[in-house]
């Protein structure tokens, strides 16, 4: 599941990256090419994540590790659970800020 060779450790991720993969993808990954560029260090589940068992658990860590959430505003977003509200309430409980980024040009 893997987009990139190279992965950001939860130990080094200071924004994670929440988002619809049906149509939020494209801005989530525009988007992390420009965090990067200016020097954040990037947890997204396409680059950071593999599949399989202890999915969940790995998003929490990776929440935890971060120092702040941002959540891609797309209709699917709202819809999912994951995304619109449990990603969020973790990152509330771990008193991590959860901002809103609106799915736009980049």
């Amino acid at each position: 599941m893997s987009e990139s060779s190279s992965s950001v450790s939860l130990q080094q991720a200071s924004v994670f990256i929440s988002y619809s993969r049906g149509d939020g993808r494209e801005f989530a990954h525009a988007l992390r090419q420009k965090l990067e560029a200016e020097g954040f260090s990037i947890w997204q589940d396409v680059v950071s994540e593999t599949a399989g068992e202890g999915w969940w658990q790995n998003i929490v860590e990776a929440i935890e590790g971060s120092a702040v959430m941002l959540l891609i505003f797309t209709e699917g977003a709202l819809r999912s659970q994951v995304c619109a509200t449990s990603g969020c309430t973790r990152a509330k409980s771990v008193r991590r800020s959860c901002l809103l980024c609106r799915n736009m040009a980049c």
